[in-house]
């Protein structure tokens, strides 16, 4: 019998989309005057799970969470 990895477990669910919106916007946030796309966690390594990214517009945010509401950016790429 093959063994089955972390990642390759079987779905269950339905493959017919429902009319009813599941999500709802809850909030809009702005790093400037752009809005952010996309947000990006690290969950591989431990040491840096407070470490995430932001995208928005033309740019890479790298930040860290420092306290509850403290957010220091550790890099700013401009694409």
């Amino acid at each position: 019998m093959a063994k089955i990895t972390l990642g390759c477990e079987p779905v269950v669910g339905s493959l017919t989309p429902s009319k009813k919106r599941d999500y709802r916007v809850t909030n809009r946030l702005q790093e400037g005057k752009r809005p952010i796309y996309a947000v990006a966690f690290n969950f591989i390594d431990s040491r840096y799970f407070n470490v995430f990214a932001t995208v928005g517009g033309n740019r890479l945010f790298v930040e860290i969470k420092i306290d509850l509401g403290t957010v220091w950016l550790l890099a700013d790429v401009d694409a």
